[in-house]
């Protein structure tokens, strides 16, 4: 017998999710402007501020090799770090 595991990667524009550490083995990362950006324009780089927050999906972005890549925002409507990103 075999027993196998289904992965569920449906993203969605809308859907609603908080932001943790990591767990799974689909996760792989999300990219954050760098720190230099970030202070250039006046707000503080604290990364570890943002767990706990709920996240909803603005936008979804499909490359031509097949990955997809999510725009986030805060689903209170708060800007990210400090006003750098709405």
């Amino acid at each position: 017998m075999l027993n196998a595991q289904v992965e569920h990667n449906a993203i969605a524009k809308g859907n609603v999710y908080v932001l943790s550490e990591p767990s799974g083995s689909s996760y792989k990362y999300i990219d954050f402007p760098k720190p230099s950006i970030i202070m250039k324009r006046g707000a503080i780089p604290n990364f570890n501020n943002l767990v706990g927050h709920k996240l909803i999906i603005k936008e979804i972005i499909i490359d031509n090799n097949g990955t997809n890549k999510a725009i986030l925002g805060r689903k209170d409507g708060k800007d990210f770090l400090d006003s750098f990103l709405k």
